[in-house]
């Protein structure tokens, strides 16, 4: 049985192989008959002009009548060196196609051929289809048709030339010429797409050497043609020529701009009518008519860059105007319902203060608040504004005339019903153990109050100098936040004089080549130098990888890289002296296209040497030099970053925390993982993008000129320029100019040191007040607060007169013969500015003298105490020794040790647990230290090694015979091994805590009335005052 079965097996494997056979025979002769039936297309391309064949031609096969983005070929053929082609169609994919011939060298910027296209029908004949192609150049159009922030692009284009030869090379109309394709990979082609980038999307093809101009139709109503005037236009084949729609659009509408500026010369009169005061907004506007008369100048001259330029900026300067003339308006209008219930607030403060009799208040309160508003209704513009309905909130009601009357009363009812009614009908419950809060603050007020008005004198002439500094800094100050055309400093120490122009962004943008031709043609450009680098590594949604592999064949090893940069070596040897990093080797030369630089670290992991040979993205490259990843890490450009690549790093993963979003961040890659190459050979590498154009010019006046230009015309671009070493930024975006501010320093200060010494003097002229408080049981902080509050009512009370006073003088600054170019400030939140700025003087020139005034009566041990410098270490090995405030005789160092000793042990304890490992050490000479760690984490984390000793104090008299006086060190040393603040702060808690301890042994072992052991620094403690009462100690 055994042996059938296998034998049916075998006989099965037979039959299955055969069958197998069989049908590979039957496909093969299939296939075979297929590609014999497969009709040829041939043809050759030559030059119309000379007849010479062209290699390299792409032979392009569609069904389609229309080539567009996305559309995948179905033929694609290449000439040969003799110009000859031949693609095989299948049998089964015969009929009509649409056959391009595109052909271009990409050493040159623009096409070297016009493309040409044919209509041809496949049978099943060989067919012959030749192209003569005619050179040709390319025009590039940058921007849009229209006003500098929008316009469109031309949807159609005609190209004719002078001779009408493209009508007799079979374009007619040149509607092929705008072949809206441009940068074509050609590469692509073998893979078996075809792709396009967006740079030709705005390319047209020309012919080369022939009088052309561009017919563009923007609308069905609107056409122009360039060049204008009847004129023509003549390219070399290869050349690229780069126009800007915007230059063109401020050519045909010169006009533009002046409408604009009309509009807002008419919205400055109106604000000005109203009452506001207009003269920074003035000084814009002229700063806009000279830009639009400079710009007619030039179109005059037919320099339209610089008259587009001049127009550009013009037209920033005139937009901020037209937003901000109606906004501050508004803002005016709006502030009215502060500054109304403001004033009521102001006027009853300020009776109260004056006055004690109620009556009094009421009457005086009344009469300032009319007072003012009064001024302000007539003076301030936004009352105007808000008379005319816009803005009343009760307006399309029957109530809107009542508005105004109505908010007026409310503003003042409110601020009397809450200073002067409100603390009489609800007060506190009395109590016998402590003052209360509120109680605390209205005595204190009160007592500042009559204090002031004491003095008049000088509470007169100090609320006078700080009502003048606020009201400089309502009146000269200025803000304005815009958006528009600025030059910025910017910090640093440039490499080079020069320029360098980029794209803003934190992820490099690539440059338009066709920046690189428009710089190449101007004439006071002497050096340029493009810069190319790889788009950053990784993407927002993956993990940081490396860029590439560079492969050494001879040891057979590789090695990641994260960066490649292309550089014109001569120009950055020059600029950055970027042949520093040099090492081995030599640095790249203009001429080492396929020389290649890497790192020491690269080299030593691929075992490579000089000359050895390096594969980098399928290319053969020459090692010339081996560089210090170190080195070239601190080489910088103009604007301070390094000229390594860039490379994301995620900062925190998604996968991490759902619930947050990731962050990412930009870095340069590392130095040794980078190589370098010529900047030409950089362009054929995949992944490459011109990132950064360094400029120099003849002149150094041309460098600032050439930037702004650069930044005017080109959208997004920003520039740096370097002049004698000053680094400026250049750029389109948004800026803030500041006025006054840092002028306004000097009377801050001057106010805030008058605040003082008035305080100061005070505190003197009243010590024996202050020790009566005391005696009253007012404790350091209410007698500090007391000087506090007087300071607060002088700063209240001229803050807000202050404010107010400043917004009606812009009336009265009109009539100046020198006019102020400041804004206006009509926003309510100046008056909690102006409110904020004499606050905060009057309480910094107050505090010192407050806590004076707390000392006199109760002096402070923590305000007393200050650590020597004798007693800071030098060096980390060494501690800091802090002398304690307690001298010891000599027959108590035992009992003060073994008292200190067993308080440690209870503070080691819980619940307090703060020491630990607590040691005492007898010397033989009787001496005792006692080492000890203290440990506190309740406001933050503080570990201290201590040691506390007595040290013998050197007789200063011979013929002293009494007993012998110790003085007592603490040796504190912290965990972290430095002396900074920080450490500085831990040893003070430390020796804090011990100083605590030493007033607890000095109170509870003194006999009544010895006062002997107490520190001579000026202080007692509190528990001693108790005791003995209050006593000067000057021991």
């Amino acid at each position: 049985m055994a042996s059938h079965s296998l034998r049916d097996l075998s006989l099965t494997l037979i039959l299955l192989a055969l069958f197998s056979i069989s049908l590979s025979m039957l496909s093969g002769s299939a296939s075979a008959e297929e590609d014999s039936a497969a009709t040829r297309v041939y043809g050759r391309v030559v030059d119309a002009e000379t007849g010479r064949p062209i290699a390299g031609t792409a032979i392009i096969l569609f069904k389609r009548f229309e080539f567009r983005l996305g559309y995948t070929y179905d033929y694609c053929g290449w000439t040969n060196k003799s110009g000859h082609y031949e693609i095989m169609v299948k049998a089964k994919d015969r009929g009509d196609y649409r056959v391009y011939a595109i052909s271009d060298d990409p050493s040159t910027p623009g096409f070297d051929y016009l493309p040409v296209a044919q209509l041809i029908s496949v049978a099943e004949n060989p067919l012959n289809v030749s192209f003569n192609l005619m050179p040709a150049a390319s025009i590039y159009m940058e921007g849009r048709f229209g006003p500098f922030k929008s316009g469109t692009f031309p949807y159609h284009f005609r190209v004719v030339d002078q001779y009408g030869l493209l009508n007799e090379t079979g374009t007619a109309d040149g509607r092929l010429l705008l072949f809206r394709l441009s940068e074509i990979d050609w590469t692509l082609c073998r893979m078996g797409f075809f792709t396009t980038s967006l740079q030709v999307k705005r390319t047209v093809i020309v012919p080369a050497d022939t009088p052309v101009m561009i017919e563009m139709e923007i609308t069905k109503s609107e056409r122009f043609t360039f060049p204008s005037g009847g004129r023509y236009i003549t390219l070399t084949q290869g050349s690229l020529f780069a126009i800007n729609l915007h230059v063109l659009w401020v050519a045909n509408n010169p006009n533009y701009v002046s409408g604009l500026l009309q509009s807002v010369q008419a919205l400055v009169g109106d604000a000005e009518e109203v009452g506001f005061y207009v003269f920074y907004e003035r000084d814009r506007l002229f700063k806009a008519e000279v830009l639009v008369e400079a710009a007619q100048s030039a179109l005059s001259k037919g320099d339209y860059e610089n008259a587009y330029a001049y127009l550009h900026e013009a037209y920033y300067i005139i937009e901020n105007l037209r937003e901000e003339l109606p906004r501050m308006s508004l803002e005016a209008s709006h502030s009215v319902f502060f500054i109304t219930p403001f004033l009521g607030f102001t006027a009853v403060a300020l009776a109260s203060t004056l006055f004690e009799s109620r009556r009094k208040k009421l009457t005086v309160s009344l009469s300032l608040y009319v007072l003012l508003f009064g001024l302000l209704y007539l003076l301030y513009p936004g009352y105007k504004t808000l008379e005319r309905g816009s803005h009343n909130p009760l307006a399309r009601t029957p109530f809107a005339d009542f508005f105004i009357p109505i908010f007026v009363g409310a503003s003042f009812l409110l601020p009397l019903f809450a200073i002067l009614v409100l603390p009489m009908t609800f007060k506190e419950r009395t109590s016998m153990e402590r003052l209360r809060l509120v109680s605390a603050v209205a005595a204190a007020f009160s007592v500042a109050s009559r204090n002031l008005r004491r003095r008049k004198l000088r509470t007169i002439l100090t609320s006078a100098f700080m009502l003048i500094s606020v009201f400089t800094f309502i009146t000269l100050t200025s803000v304005s936040f815009e958006y528009g055309f600025t030059v910025q400093p910017w910090p640093g120490q440039a490499p080079y004089d020069g320029l360098l122009i980029r794209k803003r962004g934190k992820i490099p943008i690539p440059l338009e080549q066709y920046l690189l031709q428009w710089l190449k043609g101007r004439t006071e450009v002497v050096k340029l130098a493009p810069k190319m680098e790889n788009q950053p590594v990784g993407r927002f949604d993956e993990p940081l990888s490396p860029l590439t592999t560079i492969y050494a064949p001879n040891s057979g090893l590789s090695f990641n890289i994260s960066g490649v940069l292309g550089v014109y070596p001569s120009l950055e040897a020059e600029t950055i002296r970027m042949h520093t990093i040099v090492v081995e080797g030599r640095f790249l030369e203009d001429g080492d296209l396929r020389g290649i630089l890497i790192s020491r670290e690269a080299a030593q992991e691929l075992k490579v040497k000089l000359h050895d040979i390096l594969v980098l993205y399928g290319q053969e490259f020459n090692v010339t030099g081996i560089f210090d990843s170190g080195r070239v890490e601190r080489l910088r450009d103009i604007d301070g970053e390094s000229i390594l690549p860039k490379r994301i790093k995620i900062l925190h993963p998604p996968e991490l925390s759902p619930f947050l979003k990731p962050l990412y961040w930009v870095e340069p890659v590392p130095g040794s993982e980078v190589v370098v190459v010529h900047v030409e050979t950089a362009k054929i590498l995949p992944k490459m993008i011109l990132s950064k154009i360094m400029v120099q010019t003849r002149n150094p006046g041309d460098t600032m000129s050439l930037g702004r230009l650069t930044v005017l015309l080109w959208p997004g671009v920003e520039a740096f320029t370097s002049v004698a070493g000053k680094i400026s930024h250049l750029l389109i975006g948004e800026y803030h100019t500041v006025l006054g501010f840092a002028e306004l320093m000097v009377p801050l200060a001057l106010m805030a040191l008058n605040i003082g010494v008035m305080m100061l003097s005070a505190v003197y002229e009243r010590k024996r007040e202050i020790a009566t408080m005391s005696c009253l049981g007012l404790n350091p902080s209410h007698i500090a607060a007391v000087f506090i509050a007087e300071a607060l009512v002088i700063g209240v009370a001229t803050g807000s007169l202050g404010y107010l006073l400043g917004l009606v003088s812009y009336r009265f600054m009109v009539v100046f013969p020198t006019h102020l170019v400041v804004k206006q400030k009509v926003e309510a939140f100046w008056g909690v500015l102006a409110l904020c700025f004499s606050i905060e003087a009057a309480v910094l020139g107050t505090v010192k003298p407050a806590l004076k005034s707390s000392l006199i009566a109760t002096p402070s041990l923590v305000k007393r105490w200050k650590i020597k410098i004798e007693e800071r270490p030098w060096t980390v090995e060494e501690p800091w020794r802090l002398r304690m405030p307690i001298r010891l005789h000599e027959n108590e160092v035992e009992r003060f040790f073994a008292f200190m000793e067993r308080r440690l042990r209870e503070y080691a304890a819980p619940p307090h647990s703060l020491i630990s490992d607590i040691k005492v050490f007898r010397d033989a000479g009787g001496g005792i230290r006692l080492s000890f760690t203290y440990y506190n984490t309740v406001e933050s984390i503080v570990v201290t090694d201590n040691v506390l000793s007595a040290v013998r104090r050197p007789r200063s008299n011979r013929y002293y015979l009494g007993p012998e006086i110790y003085r007592v060190y603490l040796a504190s040393r912290t965990r972290r091994g430095t002396i900074k603040p920080i450490d500085e702060a831990d040893v003070r808690q430390t020796a804090s805590f011990i100083r605590d301890l030493i007033l607890q042994y000095d109170v509870l072992s003194a006999p009544k009335g010895d006062v002997r052991r107490v520190f001579r620094r000026g202080w007692v403690p509190q528990a001693f005052n108790e005791r003995h009462k209050w006593s000067r100690l000057g021991l």
